[in-house]
């Protein structure tokens, strides 16, 4: 067998395993499914964008292109949610064989000892949270990280060069792969900003032509960027003024939203130094009812393991006999630092870290191995207790963990039966997460509508009381369709408690997420008196300029 065909049948190899995984853990960030994944993909491929107001709230403006592969995943396998799994965990594979090119970049697995270190880190690359959870997940952390990590791998391999000559082809589709990323899940862009500082650090190892390698590199970021999210730009602009919309608004001035700069400010965990260095500590055992970093039960010690062996890095610098790291050693620790930071710092949520929560361990491999003692009594009573305290450490995450999965439900969406509305119908969305469920009603009737109104998910993105589409011409649009429409008005939302009365009927109870109480849903269907009259704060602000408290 041939070397190229060798690659070929090892990836399809990591594809197939990832996908079996994934059928067997079957993970899913429900709540996120539910709230826009599913609508947002629905809409793009339905041409929506614009005619529906705001139904997923601020997230109905999120880039939906990886959310129309997860739209037609369920429409096809909705109802055999292991073949669903499988299929989303093919993406995890493809992560995982990145990984195992980057291993190789790094551990000599000529040698025992090598091929020991290169299978341990991928194992414990594979269970970190961030990515172990979000195996099969609808939240496209995967995929955008595949293509972040393949761009640090085609740096990497151009560093790790003895002459340090780079292609400059390969420089410039590093940078659009990074740019992608970045097009895909705007979150990805710290990937962007951090692989940029580290590629201006090592740019002479890179390639000698260093100056045209930077702008290169900057280039194909551009260029990935706007293949993946340029047409998704035109449309915010055509409908809402603001190629970014809703965010940069401080900078853009969309008059269909406040002129802030919005962003998801409840997660950020380090609002200080001081609590930068002790988010690692807590995240080693977090089973505390308040969340961290966006979840509630969790373990997982790479963080803190990340700055005890970052500190001890550099207090051997003192030290003339220290191991010297090699260039590709020192500039994935750049890059997988200074991502740590800008997230710890900016966003907190720990869905986003998967890029160097999984390079990490070959980092502590690396060192570990670096350190290795030539006496062999030395070796077995303190080196290997310490190699294997590490490894245990890091595998234990997946079984002391817990989050949202599928396991036990006959399908991924569960519609309700013998549910309709009439056509040409105002949908209100009375809360999140709800919009799965008039997917397949707007969908029997296309002339019908969906709109939000405000709810806590908008005092996370700083914008209550109204909500989105309580200010300015979202506020005008909004009267404006409510005030023309001559249909069926129809409200669906739930409840922490079964409700009905004359115009509403219950849906479906449904844990959104593992372990916690259910969620009632409903669905009133009247005129629009009768809706007022059943919730007389529905509009909260819209008619009139007049808010409900």
């Amino acid at each position: 067998m041939t070397a190229k065909r060798k690659g070929i049948f090892v990836f399809f190899l990591f594809l197939i395993a990832g996908g079996l995984i994934s059928a067997v853990l079957r993970h899913e960030n429900t709540w996120d499914l539910y709230n826009y994944h599913y609508y947002n993909g629905f809409a793009l491929l339905n041409g929506r964008v614009g005619f529906d107001l705001a139904p997923a709230f601020i997230m109905s403006f999120f880039n939906p292109l990886a959310d129309g592969v997860v739209y037609l995943l369920i429409r096809a396998f909705n109802d055999c949610v292991p073949l669903y799994s499988f299929f989303t965990g093919l993406y995890f594979g493809g992560l995982m064989y990145v990984l195992f090119l980057i291993n190789r970049l790094f551990f000599d697995t000529s040698t025992r000892r090598g091929r020991i270190a290169a299978v341990l880190s991928l194992c414990a690359g594979a269970t970190g949270f961030a990515t172990w959870f979000q195996i099969g997940s609808s939240t496209n952390e995967i995929p955008v990280s595949i293509l972040v990590l393949t761009g640090i791998y085609l740096l990497l391999k151009l560093i790790a060069t003895p002459t340090g000559a780079a292609n400059l082809k390969t420089v410039f589709i590093a940078g659009m792969l990074l740019g992608s990323a970045a097009g895909l899940k705007y979150t990805s862009a710290i990937y962007c900003l951090t692989s940029g500082i580290a590629f201006i650090l090592f740019r002479k190892r890179i390639s000698s032509a260093s100056v045209k390698a930077l702008l290169l590199f900057i280039a194909g970021g551009l260029a990935g960027f706007l293949a993946f999210n340029g047409y998704w730009m035109y449309l915010m602009y055509q409908n809402y003024d603001s190629p970014f919309f809703p965010l940069f608004n401080a900078v853009f001035k969309s008059p269909w939203f406040p002129e802030i700069n919005t962003r998801d400010q409840i997660h950020v965990a380090a609002r200080s130094v001081g609590r930068a260095l002790s988010v690692p500590l807590e995240m080693i055992n977090h089973t505390k009812k308040k969340e961290l970093v966006g979840f509630y039960r969790f373990t997982d010690a790479r963080f803190y393991f990340m700055y005890l062996f970052g500190a001890i890095f550099l207090c051997s610098r003192a030290f003339e006999n220290a191991p010297k790291p090699r260039p590709q050693t020192l500039f994935l620790m750049t890059f997988a630092g200074t991502s740590f930071l800008v997230w710890l710092f900016f966003f907190s949520i720990i869905r986003y870290v998967i890029p160097f929560e999984t390079v990490l361990p070959v980092l502590f491999g690396t060192a570990l191995l670096s350190v290795a003692p030539k006496s062999k009594k030395l070796f077995r009573r303190a080196y290997v207790p310490l190699c294997v305290f590490v490894c245990a450490a890091l595998l234990v995450t997946p079984f002391a963990s817990e989050t949202s999965h599928l396991r036990g439900r006959k399908s991924v969406i569960a519609f309700p039966n013998g549910f309709d509305i009439p056509d040409n119908s105002l949908i209100f969305i009375l809360n999140e997460p709800s919009t799965h469920l008039v997917v397949d009603l707007l969908k029997r009737h296309p002339r019908s509508r969906a709109l939000s109104f405000s709810t806590r998910m908008d005092s996370t993105w700083a914008i209550a009381p109204y909500g989105i589409t309580g200010y300015g011409k979202f506020k005008e649009k909004t009267a404006e369709v409510i005030n023309n429409h001559d249909g069926a008005f129809v409200a669906i939302g739930h409840t922490a408690f079964p409700f009905l009365n004359d115009i509403c009927r219950p849906l479906n109870a449904l844990s959104v997420v593992s372990g916690e109480k259910p969620l009632f849903y409903f669905a009133c269907v009247g005129d629009e008196q009768s809706m007022l009259k059943t919730f007389p704060n529905l509009y909260m602000g819209i008619i009139d300029g007049k808010k409900a408290d």
